[in-house]
C-alpha cells in the first residue's frame, strides 16, 4: 500500500508539473465565470452548463493520456522498478494519482463556484457539492483507468486523444438510440459516457443507482487489470533503448 502511495504521489506532483495538465483547469475557471454571468442558481445548472461536461469529461485527457507510456518510452519505470516497485504497483498508484489530481482541481473549481452560489443566491450547497464530488471521483477514477489501458496499447499521447475524442463524438449517437431503446443500449451509454450522468444526480442530492455504480466500479477493476496483464508483457527496455539509439 505504502508503494502505491508513492507512485501516487509522484503521478501527482508530475501532473502539477506538466503545462497541458492547466490547459483545461484554466479553461473551466473561465467557464465558472463564464456561468456565473449567466445566473446560474444550482449545482445542476452548473454541471449541465453545456461546457462545463466537455471540460470535466477532458480533463483526464490532458492529465492521464501516456501517464504509463511516457515512462516507458523515456526508461525512467526501469529506475521505478529496479526499486522494487511491481508493474501491477505502477499501473495502480499511476491511476490513483492522476485521478486524485483531476479531483483535486474539480474541489477547487467547486470551492468558486460554492462561493458564488452562497453570496449570490443564498443556496446550501453542501449536501450537492459532496454529491457531485462524489460523482466526479468515480468519474475520474472511471477514466483514470480507461487511459492507464490506453496508455499501455497507444504509444503516442496524440493517439490516445483522438481515441478518446471519438468516444465521446459518438456519444450523442448512442444517447438518441439509448432513448430509443433503453433496455438495450444503457450499459453501452454508460461505458460510452463515463459516469458523469453520477455527478449530474449528486449535483440534484438525487441517491446514486447502484447498478450503474456496479458497472462503474466493475469497468475500472475490468480496465485497471487489462492495462496490468499488458503492461507485464512490454518489454522495457527494448523500448528505452530503441527511443535512445
Amino acid at each position: 500500500m505504502n508503494s502505491i502511495y508513492q507512485i501516487a504521489r509522484l503521478t501527482f506532483v508530475q501532473a502539477a508539473h506538466q503545462t497541458r495538465s492547466w490547459v483545461i483547469p484554466v479553461l473551466l475557471c473561465i467557464a465558472t465565470v463564464l456561468s456565473a454571468r449567466g445566473g446560474i442558481a444550482s449545482w445542476s445548472d452548473f454541471y449541465r452548463t453545456s461546457y462545463v461536461p466537455l471540460l470535466l469529461l477532458f480533463l483526464p485527457l490532458f492529465t492521464c493520456s501516456g501517464i504509463v507510456a511516457a515512462e516507458v518510452e523515456s526508461g525512467r519505470v526501469l529506475v521505478v522498478h529496479s526499486l522494487g516497485i511491481s508493474r501491477r504497483t505502477f499501473i495502480i498508484g499511476r491511476a490513483v494519482g492522476a485521478a486524485g489530481f483531476c479531483l483535486g482541481v474539480a474541489t477547487c473549481i467547486q470551492f468558486f463556484v460554492g462561493m458564488y452560489l452562497v453570496f449570490a443566491h443564498h443556496v446550501p450547497t453542501l449536501r450537492g457539492a459532496l454529491g457531485a464530488l462524489i460523482g466526479l471521483a468515480f468519474c475520474f477514477a472511471y477514466s483514470a483507468c480507461l487511459l492507464a489501458f490506453f496508455s499501455t496499447v497507444l504509444r503516442s499521447w496524440g493517439n490516445t486523444g483522438v481515441v478518446l475524442a471519438l468516444t465521446y463524438l459518438v456519444y450523442p449517437f448512442v444517447d438518441h438510440l439509448c432513448r430509443e431503446m433503453p433496455d438495450v443500449l444503457w450499459l453501452t451509454r454508460l461505458f460510452l459516457i463515463g459516469p458523469y450522468e453520477l455527478v449530474l444526480r449528486g449535483s440534484e442530492s438525487l441517491p446514486f443507482p447502484v447498478v450503474d455504480l456496479a458497472v462503474v466500479v466493475g469497468a475500472c477493476a475490468l480496465l485497471t487489470t487489462a492495462a496490468i496483464l499488458l503492461y507485464s508483457r512490454t518489454e522495457i527496455g527494448k523500448i528505452a533503448g530503441h527511443q535512445a539509439s
